[in-house]
């Protein structure tokens, strides 16, 4: 694949067909990731269409709040 040559991303091991979403703009994409299977860890790589023509996205950055008021706090 051309966008791994050029860019010098790792190969991708997993492939994520999304094909229906909601409230999106992408609809009917693959999600290409590199999965470590040994410590359970993925990294999402890149994102094509279903002809595999690249899109481009912003990376993504998730934020977890494990303060204990919303581990066992009021919900429990």
């Amino acid at each position: 694949m051309d966008v791994i040559q050029n860019n010098r991303i790792p190969m991708p091991n997993v492939c994520y067909h999304i094909y229906k979403t909601r409230r999106s703009k992408f609809s009917s994409v693959k999600l290409w990731s590199r999965m470590d299977l040994g410590t359970c860890r993925i990294v999402n790589l890149f994102l094509t269409d279903n002809n595999y023509n690249p899109i481009p996205i912003a990376a993504l950055e998730i934020e977890i709040d494990d303060s204990p008021d919303l581990a066992f706090g009021k919900y429990f």
